[in-house]
């Protein structure tokens, strides 16, 4: 039987997904026996597997490498490795392909799969039918052999090799957000004979400091503060895997991907005159126009890593980079995007001038612009949204409409771009101008016209369901309250349930407080019951093994918070699950203040979620009137306290009501 694959996995260039939910044992051994199948057919008999440090990628590693030897292909295991030092092994070894199991800058919840086969990542065609191999089962068979390298010090050797030092040194900081990157670039400035300060360099697949994204600004704050403190000339920041890089200077400016590809491109124009370069859609104009300017030929293509590998090949470029910090050197180097060694690039760079990077940057041409903005749309959505926008854009007189990926739309004086991101559940935006007030501009119409087209959207949940309505068979409802530790504790338990009976749930915010009035229960909590909850609660965490710290602010005002969750749930539920299960822990488990603007906008931007527009959302009256009319509705239906389910029409309430909920969820499979 084909295993059951969740296909929103299959992305533009890699597989990724919720590993706990979507990378089961039995889809990852099937889809290494698809891989070792599919390096068989091309001619190969051997590929290379390399795993970043998230705390499931021991477990994936070894259903992926079972299923690769189960098709009759060998394994070289070079262990816990950056991407980049994994692609170098597929490029320098005897080797047909490669696999790195990698969650890359997403969350510590997901995981996923970087495949090449001989040299070439893997590109949507060829990702697709590699799904479709794996659920007909078409598989070669054998029993391949394994055996273990490490690699790590042939990489570093190498890239010293393709450096060319000038004499000046000075003090550096490096950020590699707790992922792979830290144990090999730390290294490599050592040799190099450069100071460096190491923050998050230590590999903890929790990401504690903060998530391994270099693209969002809030992730950069201690690598700032770092860099300030310490008077380093350059702050280097890695995300998880090490194939992006984001660089700041000794004033706390951030440099992003598309500003060191105009620093680099400079320089090796420099050395060969007339080059060709790649930058993709999300890039700054000021890129195209400097490299034109200093002799280059500047071309724009799509994002994804193995789509600009490929147009460089196509075009023989020396150098191909995206605004998020992929940055493809083949000039003096291997083709492939590689953060620690694109780092080593502008060290050597600045190396060779008196000129501190700050300077440098102070040359740079001055445009106002926006990072990556994100807004949470469901992958099954999100490109739909996407033609609707450029449909819209079109009609705008005076503007030129690229297509090309996505939709980037030039104004003379401006230009914004709406894209589908190719690795999360979301619309990416970017926006440029020439002035400040221009830019506001831009962005404030193109943002109230995705507002307007992701509300004519069907939703893909329903909010909330009429009181009397039939649930759907093998759904449950579940009430909850941020402010319930019982509900906490159901949370951790309700994945495990709904595997068990093959069952959906569908979240519902409510405001405890307000089911309590209406059945005249007390909220008031006296010596007596509150020494009885905490022991309660804290014999249920003992016996769940799950973490949870009596929080200093009890009771919790939790209605923020809670609007937070409907904003979310009206774009994705599985984003509003995951979002309450976060927010739940934060409190329960943290202590952390929940009225704390600051303190949820960091939570927020940790999930990758547009942080700034849902925090303004909670004061807006239809987000308020939603919130209101679950808890009237769970009123109606005859809840009077959380946590509680219902299944079909009958109610329950509490946790240790969930062997009656597992029966009332089977008893409804039966009867289909």
């Amino acid at each position: 039987m084909s295993p059951l694959m969740n296909p929103l996995m299959f992305r533009e260039y890699d597989i990724r997904g919720v590993a706990e939910r979507d990378l089961t044992d039995e889809v990852v051994h099937a889809l290494g026996q698809g891989i070792g199948s599919l390096i068989l057919d091309s001619g190969g008999a051997r590929l290379v597997v390399g795993r970043d440090c998230r705390l499931h990628s021991p477990r994936l590693h070894a259903a992926l490498v079972a299923g690769i030897l189960a098709s009759g292909a060998d394994v070289l295991d070079i262990g816990v490795v950056p991407s980049p030092v994994l692609y170098f092994a597929v490029h320098t070894l005897e080797v047909q392909g490669g696999v790195e199991i990698t969650g890359s800058h997403n969350p510590a919840s997901d995981n996923g799969f970087k495949i090449l086969c001989q040299k070439n990542s893997l590109d949507r065609v060829q990702l697709e039918a590699l799904r479709a191999r794996v659920e007909a089962r078409d598989f070669r068979h054998g029993h391949g052999r394994l055996s273990t390298q490490s690699v790590v010090g042939e990489y570093l050797s190498f890239v010293q090799s393709r450096l060319q030092l000038g004499p000046r040194r000075f003090p550096v900081v490096v950020d590699a957000g707790n992922g792979t990157g830290g144990e090999v670039v730390l290294p490599l400035l050592a040799a190099l004979g450069f100071p460096t300060l190491a923050v998050a360099c230590e590999m903890d697949g929790r990401f504690p400091l903060h998530l391994p994204d270099p693209t969002v600004p809030e992730n950069l704050r201690e690598l700032q503060d770092a860099v300030k403190r310490s008077g380093a000339e350059v702050g280097i920041a890695l995300d998880g895997d090490a194939d992006r890089l984001t660089v700041i200077d000794s004033q706390g400016r951030i440099l992003w991907g598309d500003q060191l590809m105009i620093l680099f491109a400079r320089a090796i124009l420099a050395e060969q005159p007339g080059a060709t370069f790649i930058c993709e859609v999300k890039c700054s104009r000021a890129v195209i126009d400097e490299i034109e300017r200093a002799g280059g030929q500047a071309l724009m293509w799509r994002v994804g890593h193995s789509l600009i590998k490929e147009k460089m090949r196509q075009t023989g470029a020396v150098l191909g980079g995206e605004m998020s910090g992929h940055l493809f050197f083949a000039h003096r180097y291997l083709g492939f995007d590689d953060a620690i060694y694109a780092a080593a690039r502008l060290l050597e760079l600045l190396s060779h001038s008196t000129e501190p990077l700050a300077k440098r940057v102070d040359g740079l041409p001055q445009l106002f612009n926006t990072p990556e903005l994100r807004v949470a749309v469901p992958d099954e959505q999100k490109r739909s949204v996407v033609a609707k926008m450029a449909d819209s854009l079109r009609r705008i007189p005076g503007t030129e409409v690229i297509e090309l990926d996505g939709v980037r739309v030039t104004w003379p004086d401006a230009w914004a771009l709406v894209r589908a991101s190719n690795t999360q559940p979301a619309v990416i935006l970017r926006f440029e101008a020439d002035s400040e007030l221009r830019l506001r501009s831009v962005q404030g119409e193109v943002q109230a016209l995705l507002k307007r087209t992701l509300a004519e959207l069907p939703s893909p949940t329903t909010l909330s369901i009429e009181p009397g309505t039939k649930q759907p068979a093998g759904q449950l409802t579940f009430y909850y309250d941020l402010g319930s530790a019982y509900c906490y504790l159901l949370m951790q338990q309700l994945p495990e349930l709904l595997g068990r009976c093959q069952a959906s749930v569908r979240f519902v915010p409510v405001v405890s407080g307000r089911l309590q009035a209406a059945d005249e229960c007390s909220a008031t909590l006296g010596p007596a019951r509150r020494r009885y909850l905490q022991a309660d609660l804290a014999r249920w965490a003992r016996r769940l093994r799950v973490p949870l710290h009596f929080p200093s602010r009890f009771p919790m005002n939790t209605i923020l918070a809670l609007r937070l969750c409907v904003q979310v749930a009206q774009q994705s539920e599985p984003e509003h699950q995951r979002l309450a299960n976060r927010l739940a822990a934060a409190y329960w488990a943290e202590d952390i203040d929940l009225l704390d603007g600051d303190a949820l906008r960091r939570v927020l931007l940790g999930m990758s979620l547009p942080a700034d527009e849902l925090l303004h959302g909670c004061a807006l009256s239809d987000v308020a009137a939603i919130l209101h009319k679950n808890t009237e509705q769970a009123v109606a239906a005859g809840v009077f306290q959380t946590p509680s389910m219902q299944v079909g029409d009958e109610l329950f309430v509490g946790l240790e009501r969930l062997d009656f909920v597992e029966a009332a969820l089977v008893g409804e499979k039966r009867e289909l």
